[in-house]
């Protein structure tokens, strides 16, 4: 799951400032995200419109010709429950914020500290967790997502290789054991039937994947191009 965030404030400079502390944040907890800046009147209305499909939104009290406030209004009575952090010069507004449902009020100028602190409470827990439970044969266990190799499919179940060298069966489908990994970077689907963590990754060719303890993985024809690429990104990532 990629994570979307909507930044909306008239002062272009305040939004890339905001974008620029909630990138920071993101790579530092290895969180996927897709996050957009709606500076003028035109674009933010539009934004707004679709605010549904955001997961949190960044919004100015204070802009030309809107306030804030009465836009969150607007999306609570037509049923939009989407995260809202309001952002503003001053604390007037705190009160008629929460009543609107606000997740959190930060006053500007807003520092990376006040990111990092609103961001760990308003983001869902799956986005930011180490590990997860999940249904095994043998009973519920909980996965820590650093310890897991790779998975692989077979029939109607994930057989997931752990660091220590042992094995899980979850029955459930690749897919759904990729949206439980929360859309964290390390994690790359390679074809229907394999999920690969970077982090064990030693090598790739046109046909395998090397993984550290000697494991190979064959790879679907045209998927070695694809994993090469988001290995190289990801290194160079947390390399940053």
């Amino acid at each position: 799951m990629t994570l979307k965030i909507l930044i909306c404030d008239d002062v272009r400079r305040d939004a890339e400032l905001m974008r620029g502390h909630v990138a920071a944040y993101l790579e530092s907890h290895s969180i996927s995200a897709e996050t957009e800046c709606a500076c003028d009147e035109e674009s933010v209305a539009a934004s707004i419109e679709k605010a549904a499909g955001y997961d949190l939104i960044f919004l100015d009290i204070y802009m030309k010709d809107m306030n804030g406030v009465e836009l969150a209004r607007r999306l609570r009575e037509r049923g939009v429950d989407v995260k809202i952090v309001f952002v503003s010069t001053s604390r007037d507004h705190a009160l008629e914020a929460f009543g609107v449902n606000a997740s959190q009020y930060l006053v500007k100028p807003v520092e990376y500290i006040d990111v990092e602190r609103t961001l760990d409470l308003v983001l869902d827990g799956k986005l930011t967790r180490k590990s997860f439970p999940i249904q095994t044969e043998h009973g519920v266990v909980s996965l820590s997502l650093k310890d897991i190799v790779y998975s692989e499919t077979q029939r109607h179940y994930q057989c997931i290789l752990l660091a220590d060298g042992t094995t899980v069966r979850a029955r459930l489908s690749c897919s759904a054991l990729f949206s439980e990994l929360g859309g964290r970077p390390e994690f790359v689907r390679a074809g229907v039937s394999y999920i690969i963590n970077l982090n064990y990754v030693l090598r790739i060719n046109s046909s395998f994947a090397e993984l550290v303890g000697g494991v190979s993985i064959h790879l679907p024809r045209g998927a070695a191009g694809g994993i090469k690429r988001r290995l190289l990104e990801y290194g160079s990532a947390k390399n940053t």
